[in-house]
C-alpha cells in the first residue's frame, strides 16, 4: 500500500497544476425585482449578449452567468406584463459582478358594459382601444380588459348593434390598473360607415383628403367630415374638417391647410348621426420636405392635377417590368408608398402605419412589413377582379403568420362573402378560394405543399395562377408555385367577382380570419390573366 501511495503522489500533484487558473474567468449574478412591490421576480427571461446564453429566474428571482471571459455583456431582460429592461456589465478576471434589476409593472384597463335603460350586463359590444389598435368582445359578464399597456391616455370606443357609440377617454399609470364603467344607450339606428380613399395635392403644409359615406344609417349625418393629428387613429377631439350635415351617400372633400413640412399626419374620415360617431379606417401622410421643390398631385380621379415634381423617379414604367402584359397592379414599395407602377393607377391605402423597410427580397429598394397585432394591411379601392375568370397575383413573402394574403372584399360581413382570395390557413397550408367557401371547411387547400417550410427561411417568391378552361362550366385550376417551381394545383369552382368592392393586402379579410396577418411582403402583382409557367420563372428570374 505504502508503495501505491507513493506511485499516485506525483500524478496527483501534475493534474491540480495544469487546471485553469481561476483568475482568467469571471461571472455575473444578480437578483431581479419588482419595482412597486420590491417582491423577488420569477419567470423573468434573462438573454446574455454577445454569446446568446440564456437563463430564467426561479422564485427567488435570482440568476448567474458562470465562466464568462473578460469583455463587456448587455443583459436583456423581459417577463409578459413589464416593461423589457437592458443592463451592460463589465466582466473582471475573478470576480464576480453583481446587479439588481427592478422591471417597470405595465398598465392596465378594465371596465364594465351595462344597458342604461335596464342596467343589465351588456355582452357583444365591441371595444377598441386606441392607440394601439387592439379590440376585443365582451362576454356575457358584460367585462373587457386590456392588459400590458403603456402608461398614457387611451380612448376607447364601444359599439354594439342597436345601441349608440360611446368613447370614452381614460388615462392609466405605471404599474396601476385602471377601471371603468360605461352605460350605454338603445338606438333604432346604426353608425354610419365610411371609407378612406387616397389624398391628392400633397404639398408642404396642405393636402387634399378623399372619403366615401357608404351608409348613413338609416338616420340624418348631422356631421361629416376629416379628423387628423400626430397619434394614431385620431378622434373629433383632435384636429378636425368639419362639412357639416350629409343628405345622401357618396364621395366628400376637403382641403386641409395649415400642416407642418416633413411631418406625418394620421387621418380618418367621420360622420355622426343619433347612434353615434363612426370613423373610417386610418391612413397617415407625410407633407413634403422643406428641400422637396414639387406638389404631389395624388391620384384621386379627377383630382390629379398635381405636378409631382418633387419625385421624379417614383416608379418604372410598365415597359420595364418582366411579363407585363395583363399586369394591373404592381407594388413595388421602393419609394416608401403603395403607388401602383401600370397605368391603372390602382395606388394602395396603408393602415394602421406598417412600416417600409430596406430587408428586401432582392438586396435593394423596400419592402413593407404588415403588422397583424397592430392590424395593419394595404386597402385598395375598387375591383381588381371585375370580369375576370382568370387571373393571378405574384409577391414576394417572409416571417409569415396565418391568415389572409390577399382577398377581395365584397359587401358582405362573412367569410363566405369574401373572394377570391389566397390564404394562409389554420391546417398548415396555403389555400385558394375563387368562389366564397366557408373558410374552414371546403376552400382549396394546396394539399401537398406545408408552408411551414418556407415560414421562416427568408425570401420566397409565391405566385397562384387561375386558369378557366372550363367554357360555360364553373370550375377552373389554380396553379401554386414557389421560387418559380410548380408545387401544387388544385381544382377551383369560380364564382363572379363583381361583387368586390375593394382588395385587402393582409389585415384580417373583412373578418374572415380571427387576427391579422403578419408578413413581410414584396413586388406584389396582380394580372387580368393565368400567368404560364415560363412567365413565372421570368418574374421570379427578374426579383431574386
Amino acid at each position: 500500500m505504502r508503495r501505491l501511495l507513493l506511485l499516485l503522489i506525483p500524478f496527483l500533484f501534475i493534474v491540480t497544476c495544469s487546471e485553469p487558473v481561476a483568475d482568467t474567468f469571471g461571472n455575473i449574478a444578480g437578483t431581479v425585482t419588482d419595482s412597486r412591490s420590491h417582491s423577488p421576480l420569477a419567470g423573468v427571461s434573462i438573454k446574455l449578449s454577445p454569446i446568446g446564453n440564456s437563463q430564467v429566474t426561479g422564485n427567488n428571482g435570482t440568476f448567474q452567468f458562470d465562466n464568462l471571459d473578460v469583455q463587456e455583456y448587455t443583459l436583456s431582460f423581459s417577463k409578459h406584463g413589464y416593461h423589457s429592461h437592458e443592463e451592460k456589465v463589465s466582466v473582471k478576471p475573478g470576480l464576480s459582478s453583481t446587479i439588481q434589476v427592478s422591471l417597470e409593472p405595465m398598465a392596465s384597463i378594465t371596465g364594465l358594459v351595462l344597458d342604461a335603460n335596464t342596467q343589465s350586463l351588456l355582452s357583444g359590444v365591441s371595444v377598441k382601444l386606441s392607440p394601439g389598435g387592439s379590440s376585443l368582445i365582451t362576454g356575457n359578464d358584460g367585462t373587457f380588459r386590456f392588459d400590458n399597456l403603456d402608461p398614457q391616455e387611451y380612448a376607447l370606443t364601444f359599439t354594439r348593434t342597436g345601441y349608440v357609440s360611446k368613447e370614452e377617454r381614460i388615462t392609466v399609470r405605471s404599474g396601476q390598473t385602471s377601471t371603468i364603467q360605461v352605460m350605454m344607450t338603445e338606438s333604432s339606428v346604426n353608425i354610419p360607415t365610411l371609407m378612406m380613399k387616397n389624398p391628392s395635392n400633397l404639398t408642404k403644409t396642405s393636402v387634399r383628403l378623399h372619403a366615401s359615406l357608404t351608409s348613413t344609417g338609416g338616420a340624418q349625418v348631422t356631421q361629416h367630415g376629416f379628423c387628423y393629428g400626430m397619434n394614431h387613429n385620431p378622434t373629433t377631439l383632435d384636429n378636425i374638417s368639419s362639412l357639416g350635415i350629409a343628405s345622401n351617400v357618396g364621395d366628400y372633400s376637403a382641403d386641409i391647410s395649415g400642416l407642418s413640412a416633413g411631418t406625418t399626419y394620421y387621418v380618418r374620415a367621420y360622420a355622426q348621426n343619433s347612434a353615434g360617431i363612426a370613423y373610417s379606417d386610418e391612413i397617415t401622410i407625410t407633407t413634403l420636405s422643406e428641400g422637396n421643390g414639387g406638389d404631389n398631385g395624388g391620384s384621386n380621379g379627377d383630382d390629379n392635377g398635381g405636378d409631382n415634381g418633387g419625385n421624379n423617379d417614383d416608379v418604372d414604367n410598365t415597359d420595364s417590368i418582366a411579363v407585363s402584359g395583363g399586369l394591373k397592379l404592381y407594388y413595388t414599395f421602393d419609394n416608401g408608398d403603395c403607388i401602383d407602377a401600370t397605368e391603372y393607377e390602382n395606388d394602395g391605402v396603408p393602415v394602421n402605419n406598417p412600416s417600409y423597410i430596406t430587408d428586401t427580397s432582392n438586396g435593394s429598394g423596400k419592402a413593407i412589413f404588415l403588422k397583424g397585432d397592430k392590424g395593419q394591411y394595404i386597402n385598395i379601392v375598387g375591383n381588381l377582379f371585375s370580369g375576370l375568370r382568370n387571373y393571378s397575383m405574384s409577391f414576394w413573402i417572409k416571417d409569415f403568420s396565418g391568415g389572409s394574403i390577399i382577398s377581395g372584399i365584397t359587401s358582405g360581413q362573412w367569410s363566405a362573402d369574401q373572394w377570391p382570395k389566397l390564404i394562409i390557413n389554420s391546417n398548415n397550408r396555403f389555400s385558394f378560394d375563387a368562389l366564397g367557401h366557408w373558410y374552414e371547411d371546403t376552400e382549396t387547400f394546396f394539399s401537398s405543399y406545408s408552408y411551414s417550410e418556407i415560414q421562416s427561411s427568408g425570401w420566397h417568391h409565391i405566385v397562384l395562377s387561375y386558369i378557366d378552361n372550363s367554357g360555360d362550366a364553373i370550375e377552373g385550376v389554380a396553379y401554386f408555385y414557389v421560387d418559380g417551381t410548380l408545387v401544387d394545383n388544385q381544382s377551383v369552382y369560380w364564382g363572379d367577382p363583381t361583387g368586390v368592392t375593394k382588395v385587402q393586402i393582409g389585415g384580417n379579410g373583412n373578418g374572415t380570419f380571427p387576427v391579422s396577418t403578419s408578413m413581410k411582403i414584396d413586388n406584389v402583382r396582380i394580372y387580368n390573366k393565368g400567368l404560364t409557367k415560363d412567365e413565372v420563372i421570368q418574374i421570379y428570374n427578374s426579383e431574386k
